[in-house]
């Protein structure tokens, strides 16, 4: 955020500190911007990198693409990588409105950038995600429990700004499989201090899913639980006091 304060570019894209980029990136991002100046944003290949092996992020869309089309594409999972190159704009606007602090904030982030894109097109050049198999990151955390509050915020901002644009009810999949992701994850082997904040804010979100999932019964099993592993879901939350205390 510091950076993002400061620059003056009217164009800006994000590095993380252990991953890497093809060397000609920025050259081809500033040729396309120079050539059509109704891009918003360019989106890059997206390359998973672990120690000598690479697997590409598989995009199955024709671009360029509306900026809702990009954010449709992302909820409830991500059929899109949103890493690329914006108008700096967009990307304070967007960070400037989240009010919490979560490890997985940008994400969050990612998708409201493209709010006010009209035009989001793509790269050739890559970006190469390094991943450790034995991250300390990938260890059960207190920060772990805080992407449940990113993807409740997402899925009530959803019912604000996104009427008519992007389903509720794929807004509403991000937030409970998040919530299924982390009641499944939960361990005993956890720190007790991890532990007791786990087992905290997960039963919180739980009685808010249940909350919203139950005040339209005949919509959900319509609309969003259309297959078992949808209903399998529904059914974690449930028996989510067996399942933590498991």
């Amino acid at each position: 955020m510091a950076g993002l304060r400061v620059t003056k570019s009217e164009y800006v894209a994000f590095l993380d500190v252990d991953d890497h980029i093809d060397t000609q990136m920025a050259e081809e991002a500033y040729n396309k911007f120079k050539k059509d100046s109704d891009i918003d944003a360019l989106l890059y290949k997206f390359v998973y990198l672990t120690g000598d092996k690479k697997r590409l992020f598989n995009v199955g869309f024709n671009f360029p693409l509306d900026g809702l089309d990009v954010i449709s594409k992302t909820i409830p999972s991500w059929e899109i990588y949103t890493n690329g190159f914006y108008k700096t704009a967009y990307a304070l606007d967007a960070y400037f409105r989240i009010d919490f602090e979560s490890p997985n904030s940008d994400e969050v982030a990612g998708r409201l950038i493209f709010e006010k894109c009209k035009k989001v097109d793509k790269l050739e050049a890559s970006y190469y995600y390094v991943q450790y198999p034995f991250s300390h990151s990938k260890s059960p955390s207190k920060n772990h429990v805080k992407r449940l509050e990113s993807a409740y915020w997402l899925r009530n901002y959803s019912r604000i700004n996104w009427v008519g644009k992007v389903s509720h009810d794929s807004a509403d999949a991000i937030f409970i499989n998040e919530l299924c992701s982390l009641c499944l994850k939960h361990k005993k082997s956890m720190p007790r201090d991890v532990g007791i904040e786990w087992y905290r804010v997960l039963f919180k979100y739980r009685k808010k899913a249940l909350s919203f999932v139950m005040s339209a019964p005949l919509r959900y099993p319509v609309r969003f639980f259309k297959d078992y592993k949808n209903i399998r879901k529904l059914l974690y939350i449930l028996a989510m006091p067996l399942i933590v205390k498991s």
